[in-house]
């Protein structure tokens, strides 16, 4: 005889609960599974995964510093995911440090967001910068710019040695 809203048995109570535990449980999976994925994704750290070819020299000379050369850069995005670099819309110059007598001298290039407009590079797509560099140097570090689609700005760097005939174009 069953009395009332409960169930008259355990394996009544069993089948009751199964029931609505079976409802839930699977959309309850999904929904947590979709959060998780989504938290990792959002809170995973930005590294930029940039190819950086080889410098080549134009074989022109800077057109107001005869010290400068012209030489062209190429990037590649080989991530897996879309990333936003500076755009080639002007050329990039070096900054050189003066060491001490009898030291090695510095000099670097950092294509910056300043004062350029973002460029989105898909993987695989790539990028030509154009850059004035002291043609006394062999080596060189470039820094580049690098923002993702959360955003977030982080710094590729690389240093990079130049190929070709003498640097100072003698």
């Amino acid at each position: 005889m069953r009395t009332g809203i409960l169930p008259e048995s355990t394996e009544d109570f069993r089948v009751i609960r199964l029931k609505c535990m079976t409802r839930y449980r699977i959309a309850t999976l999904l929904a947590l599974t979709a959060l998780v994925a989504l938290a990792i994704t959002w809170f995973r750290p930005f590294r930029p995964e940039l190819r950086v070819f080889e410098i080549v020299d134009l074989d022109k000379r800077h057109s107001y510093n005869a010290d400068a050369k012209n030489y062209e850069l190429t990037i590649a995005n080989s991530g897996s995911s879309t990333i936003w670099v500076p755009g080639n819309d002007e050329p990039a110059s070096d900054v050189t440090f003066e060491s001490d007598p009898g030291t090695e001298n510095y000099t670097f290039v950092n294509i910056l967001f300043d004062d350029r407009a973002p460029v989105r590079l898909d993987p695989g797509a790539g990028l030509t910068y154009d850059l004035y560099v002291t043609a006394r140097f062999r080596n060189i570090d470039i820094g580049i710019d690098v923002a993702d689609w959360r955003g977030r700005q982080a710094f590729f760097e690389t240093p990079l040695r130049f190929v070709g005939d003498d640097a100072d174009g003698g």
